[in-house]
């Protein structure tokens, strides 16, 4: 229906506004522990070890299976809602299996 539609419009802001909240308080809060501490930021901020996690993109060669692992420090992630219908779907949908076509290394 349209009203969903609106809904999920107006809850997408509301999260993109309480994450950029979030991200300002955490900036905040790690100048403080760092003024606190007499030391540089660090990683373990509140923010980062309530909401924190680490995305893993993994590459796998088809040819030689030499498989690479990157990581990633994060606080939100950015699903695509355009065609589901639930969080499960979303994340299903950001951590399919894509194949890149070949590409010459060298």
């Amino acid at each position: 229906s349209v009203w969903w539609v609106v809904f999920r419009h107006i809850m997408a802001y509301t999260l993109e506004e309480i994450l950029c909240l979030l991200d300002k308080f955490d900036s905040n809060w790690s100048r403080y522990e760092a003024n606190a501490k007499d030391s540089s930021s660090s990683d373990d901020s509140l923010v980062k070890q309530v909401f924190g996690g680490r995305l893993v993109s993994q590459v796998c060669c088809s040819k030689c299976g030499h498989i690479s692992d990157t990581y990633e420090s994060l606080i939100d992630l950015s699903l695509d809602i355009e065609d589901v219908d639930n969080i499960k779907s979303a994340l299903k949908s950001f951590t399919k299996v894509e194949s890149i076509e070949d590409m010459e290394w060298g």
